[in-house]
Order: structure tokens, then sequence, then C-alpha cells
């Protein structure tokens, strides 16, 4: 417990500090949101902050290392390091979209490469289908999948540290003391230190640095822990980002159904749409990580009684899920009554 709370200590310091100097530096050097039509905000804000919670999770895991704590192979960090850097670049001045899907497939295939990827489907009987072959395609959809997600989740205050920080917390509670958990720690501690700056009103936004940074770490972080096979933990990670992934999945089918471009950027997944309802920031990110702590209590539960793979946490979070979209249809329904009166 000791040498958990260094790096966790170690993981906040290098988070917060280095972002006490980098909102003055990437303001000057014009790393910065301007607000338009698609935007949650209404000002002019320095981005990049993501680069604090790199620099906390790399001094976590170098404090682990030289502590003899169990880290990842150092493909992960390759990867990791390959994506950070890629994506602070493309925050600094877009990148053409094959250079970024460049660094992402070679950071994917580092991943497949050493770790073999998934073996059967990551879901409970009787649809745990062994994949032979396609499970590298399947893991290749999974990390690519997370990827995306977490970062088009990222678009309000504290909404993406605080995932983070929750579900860091959660996959070290269900990885203990394995490589995965270090790595989880430092997430949890480094995302702690971003969010005294992202808290709404917001000092920084996280960037892609940040968010495409860390949906590549939970995508991957599961074919490094020991603690179990890949498929559970993959599972129980899909269920730690539940309201992140399933919003993201429900979103992306229903602007497909209605024949809209996907790849384009626009303001319409649930949480935007309870933004433009009147909700605040502040007040969207707890009622979300409130319900989400619900369904990762429930997994992390199952998992230490020996159930992890089994349907009732994902029952409940579907039912959860339906819920949260009810309540943002009613909200909206209510605002536009409003108005028209």
């Amino acid at each position: 417990m000791n040498n958990v709370l260094i790096i966790a200590v170690a993981s906040f310091l290098a988070s917060s500090i280095s972002l006490y100097f980098l909102i003055p530096y990437l303001t000057k050097k014009a790393f910065l949101d301007i607000p338009n039509e698609r935007s949650s905000h209404t000002k002019v804000t320095p981005r990049g902050g993501g680069i604090g919670v790199v620099f906390g999770i790399l001094a976590g895991s170098l404090v682990a290392y030289f502590l003899g704590l169990s880290v990842p192979h150092f493909t992960f960090f390759i990867g990791f390091g390959l994506i950070a850097f890629t994506s602070f670049l493309d925050d600094r001045k877009s990148l053409p979209v094959y250079i970024r899907l460049s660094a992402h497939l070679t950071a994917m295939i580092l991943v497949i490469y050493q770790t073999g990827g998934l073996k059967s489907l990551p879901f409970p009987a009787p649809l745990n289908i062994e994949l032979g072959w396609f499970g590298h395609i399947f893991t290749g959809i999974w990390i690519i999948s997370v990827i995306n997600f977490f970062n088009f989740l990222d678009g309000i205050d504290g909404f993406s540290g605080s995932q983070a920080m929750v579900a860091g917390v959660a996959i070290a509670a269900i990885c203990w003391l394995d490589a995965s958990a270090t790595i989880a720690i430092c997430i949890a501690f480094a995302s702690l230190g971003f969010l005294l700056f992202n808290w709404h009103p917001a000092k920084i936004f996280m960037g892609d640095v940040g968010s495409v940074s860390l949906g590549f770490i939970f995508a991957t972080l599961p074919f490094y822990s020991t603690n179990a096979n890949a498929e559970v933990i993959v599972f129980s990670t899909a269920i730690f980002l539940w309201f992140f992934l399933a919003d993201g999945a429900f979103t992306l089918i229903r602007r497909a159904l209605n024949k809209e471009r996907v790849w384009e950027a626009h303001r319409s997944h649930l949480y935007q749409r309870l933004n433009k309802a009147g909700w605040k920031h502040d007040k969207i990110v707890l009622l979300v990580m409130l319900l989400s702590c619900a369904v990762i209590a429930i997994q992390v539960y199952l998992f230490k009684i020996g159930h992890p793979h089994t349907w009732w946490s994902l029952l409940v979070g579907l039912v959860l899920f339906g819920g949260y979209a009810g309540f943002v249809f009613l909200k909206e329904r209510k605002n536009t009554d409003s108005m028209a009166s």
C-alpha cells in the first residue's frame, strides 16, 4: 500500500504541477479551442491539457518501475507514446487523417503482436464464441472503437477526466497488484490532477492528446493483465466505460439511421443534448458519474466473488442507460415547450 500511495502521489503531482505551467504556455503558443456552433463552451480556452495527464501516467509508471512494481511490456509504452505524440501534433495543427490513422494502426498492431489479442468474443456465455485468427480483427475493432468513442465524449468540462478517474479506480480494484492495476492507479490520480483545472468552468481542455491517449490505454490495458483472461477484463472495462461507450454507439446508430454524415462533428450525444436543454456541465458530469459508479460497483462486486463474466452488470447498464436517455428526451421536451410558451 505504501508503494501504491507513492505512485498515486507522483502521478497526481506530475499532472497538476505540469498543468499549472502548461496553461500559460499553451495559451501563448495558440493551442486554443475557439467556440463554434458545435461547441459546448462560449469562451476561448487553451487545449492540450491532456499533456499533463500523459506526464502524470508516465511519471507514476517510472516511479512504479523503480519501486519494483509490475508495469506493462515496453510495447504498451511505445504505442502510448506514439498515440500521445501524434495527438499532440494534431492539437497544434490538424494532421491529415492518414497520419493519425497510421499512428493508431501501428500502436494497435504492436499490442496485438505482443499480447495475442482476443481469443474469443468478450461476452458471457453463450456468446463467448472462439474467434481463432479473427480474434486479431475483433481486437482491432475494440481498440479503434474505444479510442474514438472516448475522444467523441470529451465535450464538456470535467467529463473525460471524471470518467478516466472512476474507470482507473475500478480497473485497479479488479487487477490489483498486476501491471494493468499499476497503470490504472496512475490514470486515476493523473486525471484527478487534471480535474483541478478542468472542472467547470474549465481553465483548460484535454484535447486529443488526452482523450485519444486515454482511449488507447483503456482499450489495451486488459491485454496486459495477469489477474484474468483478456476477454473478462475487456468485458469489465466496457462496463467501467459504459456510459461513454453506450452514448457513443447509440448516437452513431441513431445518426446512421437518420442518414446523417456520421463522420462529421456534431452536438447530438446525449450529454450534449442535456447541456443544450439547460443543464450545466458539472451537473451533467455528476449525474452520469453517479450512474456509472452504480454499474461499476456491481461489476467489481461480481468480479470479487468470482462471477465477473455474467450478464447482470450489462443488464443493469442497459436499464440505467435507457433511463438516462429517457431523462434527456424529457428535459429536451420541457425545454422546447418552455421556449414555445
